[in-house]
């Protein structure tokens, strides 16, 4: 059968370093980072959300290939192990640009469904960032009572050596 291909492209850039430390990603820690990304993006966490947002579950052709399927996978469950398959990820040889690409035999939703991989990625991706910030935000948190409270023990030891050897000021 005829397919139909649609593809949805952005940036993808990692060359920041650490806020903190200013360390810059290895290549190889890059490489296995990008390959990552490239998983999460034809994952069923992004498709099941694409199926959700699409409502591919009412669409006429997706619910006669899942008929004929035979499958007895719930149809949501289906349909985004399906769009998974059919989506491959690759960069823009010699570049940073992504390209999420999208085969399918029915023209009319190629295009949306490339465009939508993508939107969900970005949101899932964002995610998964905020609760790592947030961890790492809970750990300087941590670290901050403890050098506070080391602070107070060590300025209330001085107060009272200077208060036992007559040093404090009256």
């Amino acid at each position: 059968p005829r397919q139909y291909e649609a593809t949805a492209q952005f940036v993808f850039s990692i060359e920041r370093g650490d806020p903190v430390t200013g360390q810059v990603l290895s290549r190889q820690f890059a490489a296995a980072y990008q390959g990552t990304q490239f998983e999460l993006i034809r994952s069923e966490r992004v498709t099941s959300q694409v199926v959700d947002r699409l409502r591919l579950t009412e669409n006429p052709s997706f619910i006669e290939a899942y008929e004929n399927s035979g499958s007895r996978l719930p149809i949501r469950t289906w349909i985004a192990r399906q769009l998974g398959e059919n989506i491959q990820v690759g960069t823009v040889r010699g570049s940073n640009i992504v390209e999420i690409t999208f085969q399918a035999p029915d023209a009319s939703y190629t295009a949306e469904v490339a465009n939508m991989v993508l939107d969900v990625y970005r949101q899932v991706a964002n995610q998964f960032q905020a609760a790592a910030l947030r961890q790492e935000s809970e750990w300087f948190q941590v670290q901050l009572r403890t050098a506070r409270e080391a602070l107070e023990r060590a300025e209330a030891a001085e107060s009272e050596y200077r208060v036992a050897n007559g040093l404090s000021p009256e």
